[in-house]
């Protein structure tokens, strides 16, 4: 299994399942032909792409992820295997059920993972992390004094360098765009680790 991206951004575009094999064609021309088991997320932006029910059924029995884009490259809809994996039902049930306790300090965990991460890129873009790793270890169970936002108030202006910048998910205009689609691939990556695993 490998982590391959295909964006189809342009059509018209046509993708089908020919021997195990992921066809993209373009005016009836193979443009690639992948092995199912290689692709990890199938990204559509063009509102000029068509897919058959082989090419779903064939992604989600190799784990594979499909991500739907709106006509300005937004992501819409996810389609991720639910029965590639006998204990998927499993792990959802116990996620549900488990303890407010354990939820709290996976939280925890979750959020100090990214402020680490984002003190490290800052200080690789910038040279400096902004005291965003001293942040990080102050983090408690559930984040009860949102260190998780602190940290994004100082991280993303600093990033990109202007100090009035503030991350909207629902934002059409860049660069919140962008990393709303950047986002998007890695979500689907991120899934389909998971349902994989």
């Amino acid at each position: 299994m490998t982590d391959r991206v295909l964006d189809i951004a342009e059509g018209p575009a046509r993708l089908r399942v020919r021997n195990n094999q992921l066809v993209l064609e373009r005016d009836r021309a193979v443009l690639a032909s992948i092995p199912l088991e290689e692709v990890a997320v199938v990204l559509v932006s063009t509102p000029a792409a068509s897919y058959s029910h082989a090419v779903l059924c064939g992604l989600g029995a190799h784990n594979g992820v499909l991500v739907v884009c709106d006509d300005h490259c937004m992501p819409v809809a996810m389609c991720m295997p639910l029965a590639g994996h006998s204990l998927h039902a499993e792990r959802l049930r116990l996620q549900v059920s488990s303890s407010l306790p354990l939820r709290k300090r996976v939280w925890q965990q979750i959020v100090k993972a990214k402020i680490r991460m984002q003190s490290r890129v800052l200080h690789a873009a910038t040279g400096s992390d902004a005291g965003l790793e001293a942040l990080g270890r102050r983090v408690k169970s559930g984040d009860p004094n949102n260190l998780e936002g602190q940290a994004s108030r100082r991280y993303w202006p600093r990033l990109f360098g202007q100090g009035t910048f503030r991350r909207d998910p629902g934002s059409s205009e860049p660069p919140n765009n962008l990393l709303n689609y950047s986002y998007a691939v890695v979500r689907a990556v991120v899934a389909r680790a998971v349902v994989g695993a």
